[in-house]
């Protein structure tokens, strides 16, 4: 999973998790776990060929582990832009 988040490192993304959904920027990607910065929580996507998402909470820099990834997309919802850092 590493090379693959390597590929994406300084783009947004939408990660669909065990218990939460975040949308952020890959900006660190270790072994285990990447790190998500200007990143949201998003407790409603939507459609995801909608404009933005139906709702979510800016939560900043974000930890996630590899292990509660269970689907990463790049979706024109994923796409709306983020809060600033």
């Amino acid at each position: 999973m590493k090379d693959y988040f390597k590929k994406l490192q300084g783009q947004i993304v939408m990660i669909i998790g065990a218990r939460y959904n975040y949308r952020g920027i890959v900006s660190v990607v270790n072994e285990d776990s990447l790190v998500l910065t200007n990143s949201t929580a998003v407790s409603e996507m939507g459609s995801a060929q909608a404009e933005k998402p139906t709702h979510e909470d800016p939560v900043g820099t974000q930890l996630v582990a590899y292990g509660a990834i269970e689907s990463v997309n790049q979706a024109k919802v994923s796409q709306y832009k983020l809060p600033s850092a």
